[in-house]
């Protein structure tokens, strides 16, 4: 968890007016759980880009190509509560 709570405190941190970015190297080999739970506490912190890389090669193309999906899917529900819990604020 440490990690995460890295991953949060470093989106969070003040900065010019700029894009931010989230880059998770090991994704081929993370836990997906663990990878859709940091990708979304990015998002609700504030990063307009998600890099969900396998620089190690771990995966064969179509079992990224599944995780990538995977990783879509799980981000489109995030995105909807993020709009929904902000329209229910309102």
């Amino acid at each position: 968890m440490l990690v995460l709570g890295e991953a949060v405190n470093a989106e969070t941190l003040p900065s010019p007016p700029c894009l931010l970015c989230l880059t998770t190297v090991f994704a081929g080999r993370s836990d997906p759980a663990y990878l859709y739970e940091v990708l979304g506490e990015a998002v609700k912190a504030g990063a307009t880009t998600l890099n969900i890389t396998d620089t190690v090669g771990y995966c064969l193309p179509h079992e990224f190509l599944v995780r990538l999906v995977l990783c879509c899917c799980h981000m489109a529900c995030t995105a909807m509560r993020l709009l929904l819990w902000k329209y229910l604020e309102v």
